[in-house]
This record gives structure tokens, C-alpha cells and sequence, in this order.
């Protein structure tokens, strides 16, 4: 009975060490598990197959984008893909090449570049122009424009190492290095500038303190730019000179300023500079370099650059009234010309440099 009772069902089993008395029962179940199983596994296979053709497919989509942003698809234009042709600011150098990269936004910044020739000027024009809602130009800086070109130059030539024109990694070699995306040393350029041409002590100072902006804050959307009379005595030719100013400046401004009457500019040259400037070969020197600006000018083309004289300007203040209609401002109007370094360096605080209560820029 005790045997009876400790078996299940009530019947004793002939292997005490059985837990099923029943082997034909226990094997039925064992077969629809088994079914169930095998249709797990085929749906898992199924499965994973399935999954290994979406993976090879969005491996085939990242490599698609991959290629297009290294630069083989040239219609790349949403600016939310890390290579694009973008440029966020058409409204002030629509003519502008923008290949923006993770690397540089070459067209993020505007630009307001003044060249022109000793004694013709360009001081007044520097501080006229400064006048102008949202824009800060900068003085002299011993050419640095030039100097900056060097960084790019030094890649070109015969027997240059041309390496800022690799687009794909090179993993081996002396020259070892990844490929450097197109214009991608116009940051580095624009840096040298941006910093010769920062934002007031006083901003800088404040930056730290609570509830004062950074300093790019505090420059997000203001025109820089510079004012050089030795642009045209750097060692390279007016081409050479106009490309590098498109390529690695390409969302700029650049206002060309002469003075044609080269015999009035030897004379304020050699009363200023306390030199002899007064021979043909002074003159000679100062036509070339007049001839020099004026085909960048023309190189560079009429909605990029603008050539002014200052025997026109100094004569009729709509000169450069002008000058402002053209860089996009409106209801902007010069009430007089400024006289800086008249006489020499002497300043003028007495000219009246209200633009006019409703002056604004809205582009061209």
C-alpha cells in the first residue's frame, strides 16, 4: 500500500529510480516540442537572414553617403549632410563657393576687405566704413593677408608636395596622412585675420561674468574685415592673388580704392613719410600698383569687388553712398566725407557719421 501511494497514478513502478512509469506517454509529449522547436529555429534563421539583408543594405546606403560626402556626388546641397555646397550666407556673396566639411564652413563668416595704395585715402574709408551697422574692419597689419597665403602656397608649385589636394587617406608612406576635405584652410586663414581683429577690451574682459555673451556670441552676425595699402606688394600675380582671395575668403566684400592723380600721392607721400617720392621711377611704382588693384577688381568681378577713386569720392560723398547700395545696405547715407590723417595723422572728431535712424542691412 505504502508503495502504492508513493508511486504516481497509485501504482508502484518497476525502476525506483523512474519518475515516468509510463515511457509511451512520456515520448508523445516529447514530439509536438520537438515540432515546436524546428519551428523556432526556421523562424530564427528566417530572422537572421532577413536581418543580414537589412544590415548589407543599410551598409550599402552608409557607404552610398560615404561616397557622396567624400566629394564624388558634386550635388550635394542640404546643408544638414557634413559635406555640402551650402552657403548660409547668399544674401551677401550669392557668387560665393561654399565646400563646407566637418573640418571648415569656409562661407560662416562675412567679409569687408579694403585694399588699396598709400596716401590715397584709406584711413577716412577705414573709419567711414566702420560706421555702418554690424561692421568692424580693421587698420593696418603689415600685409598679413599675404603673409597667410603662404600657409596654402607652400602646397603648390613644381615641386610641391600637393597635399592639400589628396582626397582619400593615405595609410602608409612618408606622407602619411587622411584626405584634407576642399577649403579646408580657409578657417585657419580667416582665424589669422579674426584675430588681429578682435571684439573690445571691454567684451572680452566681460565674458565670464554672468549674463554677458561670448565672444562668439557677441560676433555672430557682424562683418569683418581689414583695410591693407601692401596687398599688392606681395609676390604673386594678380591671379594668383584674386584666387586666393575667392577661394579662402569666398563670402567676402572687397572694396578697391586707387587715387589717379599720382602726382597729388607722391606729394603727400614725401610730405608725410619725410622721403623723396617725387621721381619717375616713385611714379612708376605707384602706376603699377594702381594697375595691380584695378585687375584684381576686374578679376574678382563687379558683384564681389567694387574699384572707386579717391579723386571721385572726396569730390561727392555719393561716391560711396554708392558703395553702400551695393554692399546691401539701405536708408544708409553719408552726410559728409570724414578727413582722417589730414595733414599727415591728424583725426577728425568733428564730422557728422550719423548713417540715419533707420539705416539696415538686408542683403542683396
Amino acid at each position: 500500500m505504502m508503495n502504492q501511494m508513493n508511486s504516481p497514478g497509485g501504482f508502484s513502478s518497476p525502476n525506483k529510480y523512474s519518475p515516468l512509469p509510463n515511457m509511451q506517454q512520456s515520448s508523445a509529449w516529447r514530439i509536438p516540442i520537438l515540432i515546436f522547436s524546428i519551428c523556432v529555429a526556421i523562424v530564427s534563421l528566417a530572422t537572421v537572414v532577413d536581418l543580414s539583408h537589412f544590415v548589407d543594405s543599410f551598409s550599402c546606403q552608409e557607404k552610398d553617403v560615404e561616397e557622396k560626402a567624400l566629394g564624388r556626388n558634386e550635388n550635394i546641397t542640404k546643408p544638414f549632410m557634413s559635406f555640402n555646397s551650402t552657403n548660409p550666407n547668399s544674401n551677401w556673396c550669392p557668387y560665393a563657393v561654399c565646400h563646407n566639411s566637418p573640418i571648415c564652413g569656409p562661407c560662416n563668416r562675412r567679409y569687408l576687405l579694403l585694399l588699396a595704395t598709400a596716401r590715397s585715402g584709406s584711413t577716412t574709408l577705414l573709419k567711414m566704413f566702420n560706421f555702418l551697422p554690424n561692421v568692424r574692419i580693421s587698420g593696418e597689419n603689415s600685409n598679413e593677408i599675404y603673409l597667410a597665403s603662404k600657409l596654402v602656397s607652400n602646397f603648390k608649385g613644381e615641386n610641391a608636395v600637393p597635399l592639400l589636394d589628396q582626397n582619400f587617406d593615405r595609410t602608409e608612406g612618408a606622407y602619411f596622412h587622411n584626405a584634407i576635405p576642399p577649403q579646408s584652410m580657409s578657417c585657419p586663414i580667416q582665424s589669422i585675420i579674426n584675430t588681429l581683429n578682435p571684439a573690445p577690451q571691454h567684451v572680452q574682459q566681460m565674458v565670464n561674468v554672468t549674463g554677458n555673451p561670448s565672444l562668439g556670441e557677441y560676433d555672430t552676425d557682424r562683418i569683418l574685415g581689414v583695410k591693407t595699402i601692401r596687398f599688392q606688394k606681395g609676390d604673386w600675380s594678380v591671379k594668383e592673388a584674386s584666387e586666393f582671395l575667392r577661394e579662402y575668403f569666398p563670402c567676402s566684400r572687397v572694396v578697391v580704392n586707387i587715387r589717379s592723380d599720382v602726382e597729388s600721392q607722391l606729394k603727400s607721400m614725401s610730405n608725410t613719410f619725410k622721403n623723396d617720392h617725387k621721381g619717375a621711377d616713385d611714379t612708376d611704382k605707384i602706376l603699377k600698383m594702381n594697375n595691380f588693384l584695378i585687375h584684381v577688381a576686374e578679376e574678382l568681378g563687379s558683384d564681389m569687388a567694387k574699384l572707386i577713386d579717391m579723386n571721385d569720392w572726396t569730390q561727392n560723398v555719393d561716391v560711396l553712398n554708392e558703395v553702400v547700395q551695393w554692399l546691401g545696405y539701405r536708408e544708409c547715407k553719408y552726410a559728409g566725407i570724414v578727413h582722417e590723417n589730414a595733414e599727415g595723422y591728424g583725426r577728425d572728431h568733428e564730422t557728422n557719421h550719423d548713417m540715419g535712424k533707420n539705416c539696415h542691412y538686408i542683403g542683396n
